[in-house]
């Protein structure tokens, strides 16, 4: 009993030691603003370079940002509710990001020089150092992926299917053809007009109390029912619209450890959509406070 009990900590302290979690994270930003070069006595700062870059790109900037913000809530909810990855996981993507950024690099700057010898120049930060900051912005994506997904479990979410086309007659046929028994992925692959036709019309899960015009009337759907063709205005083109309630998930109150293979399942299936990604951002605003701060 003894033999077997002590096999049973060593196994799981084993299991622990394969995952990875928040703690792994940098807390963020030691907020400097540090001189980027210099020209005689003058100095270029940061923040001068962030200006510049902000004026000439500024959807570069707030994509730059909003990873930053992820950053953060992701260390945090991570930490919260103990959602880890896997080490295998990590390390496979972690040396995929390093060839890219070796590759890209390379193909920007030639051979004058590596992209260890440019950080260290630039940042003076050493190889060692740069392949821990890689490390963690590749564990920090990961655990996104995970959170995002942990976090859709808390609420009540319904999966809907769309068929989009321009023409009536079309979508009246295709009624009909869905009513016989066709499938309505194949249709919706074969004439939708919509991006997700390459996903046989298939939306992620969305919050019920998300108002979204294509999926106007879905409240009233049980799982498996089609609402109509019925028409629909967007962007000033008028379309016919065939929508299908897949699946409404009720909310369910579970641990990271009870859930953590279904999560890894569903992910090996089908990576986070960018719906999913702005649905949860859209949800953390409120949760952390998110305000664009005033100068």
């Amino acid at each position: 009993m003894v033999v077997t009990a002590c096999a049973v900590v060593l196994l799981s302290c084993s299991l622990a030691a394969q995952q990875v979690g928040a703690e792994a994270l940098s807390s963020g930003p030691d907020n400097r603003d540090d001189v980027v070069i210099r020209v005689g006595d003058r100095e270029i700062r940061k923040s001068d370079v962030y200006l510049d870059v902000d004026l000439a790109t500024p959807w570069l900037i707030e994509e730059v940002v909003r990873q930053r913000v992820f950053d953060i809530v992701v260390r945090d909810e991570a930490s919260a509710h103990g959602i880890t990855v896997s080490t295998a996981k990590l390390d496979e993507a972690f040396e995929l990001a390093i060839a890219q950024q070796r590759a890209q690099f390379a193909k920007t700057r030639g051979s004058v020089m590596t992209l260890e010898e440019y950080f260290d120049g630039r940042h003076g930060i050493s190889a060692a150092q740069h392949r821990v900051l890689v490390r963690q912005r590749v564990l920090s994506n990961l655990l996104l992926d995970r959170v995002v997904r942990f976090d859709q479990l808390g609420i009540r979410r319904e999966e809907c299917q769309l068929i989009l086309v321009e023409d009536n007659a079309l979508a009246q046929e295709l009624r009909g053809k869905i009513d016989a028994g066709a499938s309505f992925a194949v249709l919706a692959t074969r004439h939708s007009v919509h991006p997700s036709a390459t996903a046989g019309g298939l939306f992620p899960p969305l919050p019920t109390d998300v108002d979204v015009p294509l999926f106007a009337g879905r409240e009233s759907l049980a799982p498996g029912d089609i609402l109509g063709p019925a028409p629909i205005t967007i962007d000033g083109r008028g379309f016919w619209r065939i929508l299908r309630l897949v699946e409404r998930y009720e909310p369910r109150s579970v641990t990271w450890s009870e859930v953590a293979g279904e999560i890894e399942a569903g992910l090996a299936r089908k990576g986070l959509s960018a719906d999913e990604l702005t649905i949860f951002e859209e949800r953390m605003v409120d949760r952390y406070r998110i305000q664009l701060a005033a100068r």
